[in-house]
């Protein structure tokens, strides 16, 4: 007897350690990989004591980078507020367990964050709750749109046109974020015609 299917709407977002692959290539070299394990470590056990007060639930962990499932009830603020702390801390962790480690500094230092929302389709692979719809793939796709035509890409989210408008628009303190109207093509999402959506950057909040 097959499952039962179940869907859910959420916020999805979708974040990444930028230049993740030259920094353990570097690592790699020096012998210090145990220094980007310990990172790994602390942004994890960040991202799941947060769960609960933030409304989400760390759904996967890609390697470099964590794909988080907002529930709806969740405002913009505080969706600024959390990304707005993670960034804060990826920083901090960064600056006293990796950069002293490395022999080549990237030129791009940071995290960087896609976000969209949409119905999910929830189901069991193997006993494990697993996740798939348009959404997942969107804020995927826009995370890694994040550095086209953008040189500085670092501590930036980029958002669907839906999501802006949803959540943060409105918001007293967007403009602290510097939000931006920009278009991308998208890999495989509407025949990569033009598509809208948004900019938002956490380097001024970030001290």
């Amino acid at each position: 007897m097959q499952d039962k299917i179940t869907t859910r709407e959420r916020i999805v977002v979708v974040f990444d350690i930028c230049s993740s692959s030259n920094i353990l290539e570097d690592l790699t070299l020096t012998d210090n990989l145990r220094s980007f394990n310990i990172l790994l470590n602390k942004m994890d056990n960040f991202i799941r004591n947060n769960e609960e007060t933030q409304k989400y639930f760390c759904y996967k962990y890609l390697g470099d980078g964590w794909i988080l499932l907002f529930q709806n009830s969740v405002s913009g603020v505080d969706i600024l507020d959390f990304l707005n702390r993670l960034c804060k801390f990826y920083k901090v962790w960064f600056e006293r367990l990796i950069r002293t480690h490395l022999e080549h500094f990237p030129k791009v230092i940071g995290i960087t964050f896609g976000i969209e929302k949409g119905r999910l389709v929830c189901t069991k692979f193997n006993d494990k709750r697993e996740y798939f719809g348009r959404a997942i793939n969107i804020a995927c796709r826009l995370q890694g749109a994040i550095k086209d035509n953008d040189v500085s890409p670092q501590y930036k989210a980029l958002m669907s046109n839906q999501v802006y408008h949803d959540y943060f628009k409105n918001i007293n303190s967007i403009k602290i974020y510097n939000p931006l109207k920009a278009v991308r093509k998208l890999r495989n999402i509407r025949g990569e015609e033009n598509y809208i959506c948004y900019k938002i950057s956490f380097n001024k909040t970030m001290g």
